[in-house]
């Protein structure tokens, strides 16, 4: 009798064990529906299949936790790593993929109704990961009603996204969380863009144009990326193309459209002489009054900047150029000038002039007024418009 017994746990031994679609093969390995067994549980890649536990039967009872967990390192050990839990989706060939589908069941109305899981995260084979959708564009995709991330510091740290190029930190968006120490003068709560050592992008168009640019110096460019001052703003033209007037750049009011706004532009022309910059007010459409901020002592200087002690409310100040020019612009130019014009010893104060040269009327330093006539008129200039007088001159 113990010789059969014997012989019967070796036969055992050496051969598998099957229940059906259940089947143990020598060494331990468990297959379910597979003739082949290969890993400790197998099973049969006919169909899909699926691993679960069954709803909870004991009324009033919520569902229990599954809990897939690797193994732990033996008790006593110094420094022992723990087993790596792995998941894996399948084997593909070719161009095939796979990918691996999370789903979660949503809370609903209050009542008995079942909330079925619908997927919330998916990691395709690209390793592309979309929370909300299922086809992401890049490495993290989100949608939803509220698609956002909230990075979420420890008190007294920072809380920021950086970006890395083979694994050396360039670029920081986030929140400060220690006043200094995430930027220069940063308070807490603060949010702040940070490069370590390149120059901040605005871009559209995929990217084909840049928009704006902040370079490491501190200099805005809106239009160049070679931004030359602390506020750098460009138009489309170069100077030499010949282009109509065109603002640039205004400071204007809260309407929504056609606001009040003080607009400075520039005109580019192939030409030189025609080139001009100028500052405007517009009211849609209508130009209003430009006026000048007088200084500490109102008076509006030209030209000057630190003269702090005169008592004239509108000064005009150059070493080389005419102090002021009213001109008419057709083919007879009469101008008149406010000037200081010098003739030897004499300064002339106060000009009337034709086409810019000839003084007809002027008045020296000293304060004497002389008159000149214009040749071509004789001196019918003189006497145009001449009307008697009631009594005599006195």
């Amino acid at each position: 009798m113990k010789k059969l017994f014997l012989i019967s746990f070796i036969c055992l031994a050496s051969a598998s064990i099957s229940f059906a679609q259940l089947e143990v093969f020598p060494g331990g390995n468990v297959g379910i529906n597979t003739s082949v067994a290969n890993n400790v549980l197998s099973i049969g890649g006919t169909g899909p299949r699926t691993i679960w536990m069954e709803r909870n039967i004991i009324p009033a009872t919520a569902g229990q936790g599954l809990t897939l967990s690797s193994g732990g390192a033996y008790i006593g050990g110094t420094n022992l790593a723990g087993g790596d839990l792995t998941i894996k989706s399948g084997i593909s060939t070719g161009t095939g993929t796979s990918a691996i589908h999370f789903f979660t069941a949503t809370a609903g109305s209050s009542g008995t109704a079942d909330r079925t899981p619908t997927e919330k995260m998916t990691i395709l084979g690209s390793g592309f990961t979309g929370i909300g959708t299922n086809s992401p564009n890049n490495l993290l995709g989100l949608k939803g009603s509220y698609a956002s991330i909230d990075v979420n510091a420890n008190s007294n740290t920072n809380s920021f996204i950086s970006g890395s190029i083979n694994n050396s930190i360039k670029t920081y968006i986030g929140t400060v969380g220690v006043s200094g120490a995430f930027s220069a003068g940063s308070a807490i709560g603060d949010f702040v863009f940070r490069t370590v050592s390149g120059n901040i992008l605005f871009t559209n168009n995929n990217g084909t144009t840049t928009m704006m640019k902040l370079d490491n110096y501190g200099n805005l460019g809106i239009g160049t990326t070679s931004p030359l001052l602390r506020g750098d703003v460009r138009g489309s033209s170069a100077k030499g193309t010949t282009t109509a007037y065109t603002n640039y750049f205004q400071v204007a009011s809260n309407d929504a459209s056609n606001p009040l706004s003080l607009q400075m532009g520039i005109k580019t022309d192939a030409t030189a002489n025609n080139r001009y910059g100028a500052i405007e007010v517009d009211d849609a459409g209508v130009k209003r009054k430009l006026v000048l901020q007088p200084n500490m002592n109102g008076t509006v200087d030209i030209g000057y900047v630190s003269d702090t002690s005169t008592s004239y409310k509108f000064q005009i100040h150059s070493t080389t150029k005419r102090g002021l020019l009213c001109e008419k612009t057709d083919s007879t130019q009469y101008s008149y000038n406010l000037v200081s014009k010098v003739y030897g010893a004499q300064v002339k104060a106060f000009t009337v002039s034709y086409n810019g040269s000839d003084d007809r009327i002027y008045m020296y330093g000293n304060g004497d007024i002389y008159c000149r006539s214009l040749t071509e008129y004789s001196d019918v200039s003189l006497k145009e418009n001449i009307t008697t007088i009631s009594s005599p001159l006195t």
